[in-house]
């Protein structure tokens, strides 16, 4: 009988250690702020903020499915990242009845020296602090995967490629930021929006690091409603696919040997 009251006093304090160092040395205790935070989301809807947008993914998988079958997004070159990480989703969406994907994306040509937009093209680039030659072909490839996308979803995914700045945007951006609406055409107010502002004065840090907010069932939101009048802006801006481009995305010149 003498041994219990000492081993209560051994396993309180086994599992004190335990807790303490979950919380502290594991920084479990955010975590489970965290977690508290999505679970609010999960049930009442609302925002959530990430310090990186990169960041956004492992939150939004952790939400329960909404059949959501209207998707738009617009992206100046991050489309490669939804693209193929999120093409099981895509997939999902597509064969729902009515099912619509609008996507805008910035038009790859600006990175030839030609394009009367390259000067811009340029110092958007600088502003990410990217390389001129690496933003283009981050641009190249988020155009051919987009392209991949809209071959395999020819009936409901239609892309559009934009090569003048918006109004909306600051300078040298081309976009206030980029997003992705998902919603339901019975019902929009059932309904995902992804957020990436663009900041007041360039950086020099690729957008992926910049924060990103997730709003859940929120459409009279003043962030929500600034960023679907932008995507609106830039359908109407943008240009549908044309052979042109299909070729040069799908058949890039190679040098001479």
């Amino acid at each position: 009988m003498g041994d219990h009251p000492r081993l209560s006093i051994l396993a309180g304090a086994a599992f004190l250690g335990a807790l303490l160092f979950y919380g502290i040395r594991l920084n479990g205790f955010a975590h489970l702020q965290e977690g508290l935070n999505r679970w609010r989301m999960e049930v009442f809807g609302g925002r959530f903020r990430v310090e990186r947008s990169i960041e956004v993914p492992n939150v939004i998988l952790s939400f329960r499915g909404e059949a959501f079958d209207r998707l738009d997004a617009i992206s100046s070159s991050a489309g490669f990242l939804g693209g193929t990480a999120y093409r099981r989703e895509l997939t999902a969406i597509s064969q729902r009845p009515g099912a619509k994907m609008r996507v805008v994306a910035i038009d790859p040509r600006m990175a030839m020296h030609a394009h009367p937009r390259h000067g811009e093209f340029a110092a958007e680039a600088a502003a990410f602090g990217l390389k001129e030659w690496e933003y283009a072909a981050r641009c190249r490839y988020s155009a051919a995967v987009l392209l991949h996308l809209q071959e395999d979803f020819s009936s409901s995914l239609e892309v559009r490629f934009l090569d003048t700045p918006l109004a909306p945007g600051q300078r040298p951006f081309f976009l206030p930021g980029r997003s992705v609406h998902l919603y339901r055409a019975d019902d929009p107010s059932i309904r995902l929006d992804i957020l990436v502002h663009r900041p007041a004065e360039p950086d020099g840090m690729d957008s992926l690091s910049h924060p990103g907010l997730i709003i859940r069932h929120r459409p009279d939101d003043p962030d929500v409603k600034k960023f679907r009048a932008v995507f609106e802006e830039a359908w109407a801006a943008a240009r549908p696919v044309d052979a042109v481009l299909q070729k040069e995305i799908s058949n890039p010149p190679t040098s001479s040997p």
